[in-house]
């Protein structure tokens, strides 16, 4: 099935979402993003926590003063118009904001912004249940590639040209074997992977990267609040690498894949290699949350319908 696109409130085909190559948003990076879920629940297809990635969408564009032209009512009416005309019921849910004029001036001197969203089937990471295909875990490693420096760029916008530090940090760890990267600070602190928020289980307690150098995980902040709910004590803190090589279990988190855990961390298994207790307790609630069985958090899920 084509994947379904709204833009500047039409519904258009996957092939006419198109930009020149000399638009703004292209020849300079200039477009920022958010993606999300719709995911099947008690409640049916719904948008997991779309508020607060509309949210952080306007945080990215004041970043680079950047105006959309819509409100957050609006946006999440999109999203969900563009779900619902999709037909899917599993979906990533991916929303743009951009600059389309063509430019040749760093400042654009048209600041007319679009956007767009977008409901694409699940890649076949997946499976038919939205789990991902990797009941071994994932390898990860620490990179060369140091997080972009908070005092050049603002990290915690989603700007696409800022990706190009993933996208090098993501070469890497898979030149070198492994799955996810993972990237330090510039100060040699933990910092999170290419598109993966870092959590570190020692001792019983959940460790996870302060914010300074980081971006804002929408996912990161639900699993902060899970665990923190079933009595967990988390730290978030300036962590050093060589809590890694303590930890009894390492997990991610992102928004399409949820929670996945590590198996090995520069080649040192972690624990057995399957997910330790509490990363396999954090995931069955969070999914239960996702499924509308928790009723306090039944807010995070706006149906479609």
């Amino acid at each position: 099935m084509e994947p379904v696109v709204w833009r500047d409130g039409k519904i258009i085909g996957w092939d006419d979402a198109r930009l020149h190559v000399f638009s703004h948003a292209v020849s300079r990076g200039s477009s920022i993003f958010e993606v999300l879920t719709a995911e099947q629940s008690n409640l049916g297809t719904i948008l997991f926590r779309p508020v607060e990635h509309i949210r952080r969408l306007f945080q990215s564009a004041s970043y680079i003063n950047m105006k959309v032209p819509y409100s957050a009512d609006e946006l999440v009416g999109a999203m969900k118009k563009t779900v619902k005309v999709s037909g899917l019921h599993k979906a990533i849910v991916k929303v743009m904001a951009l600059w389309p004029s063509i430019e040749f001036e760093v400042i654009p001197r048209n600041r007319d912004v679009s956007v767009l969203v977008a409901a694409i089937p699940f890649p076949p990471l997946r499976n038919e249940k939205g789990s991902r295909k990797r009941p071994g875990g994932v390898k990860a490693r620490i990179v060369s590639i140091r997080k972009i420096d908070p005092a050049t760029v603002p990290v915690k916008a989603k700007v696409a040209a800022n990706y190009v530090n993933a996208m090098l940090a993501k070469m890497e760890a898979i030149r070198r074997g492994a799955d996810i990267p993972i990237m330090l600070d510039t100060k040699g602190n933990l910092a999170e992977g290419s598109t993966e928020s870092l959590f570190i289980v020692r001792g019983g307690i959940l460790f996870t990267p302060s914010e300074e150098n980081i971006l804002s995980g929408i996912t990161r902040d639900s699993v902060i609040r899970l665990a923190k709910e079933i009595g967990l004590t988390v730290k978030e803190k300036r962590l050093k690498p060589e809590l890694l090589k303590k930890a009894d279990e390492v997990f991610f988190t992102a928004s399409p894949d949820h929670i996945v855990h590590a198996r090995s961390v520069d080649g040192r298994r972690i624990g057995s290699g399957v997910p330790g207790p509490i990363t396999k307790k954090l995931c069955e609630y969070f999914e239960k949350v996702v499924r509308g069985e928790i009723p306090r958090y039944k807010k995070w899920l706006v149906s479609v319908q």
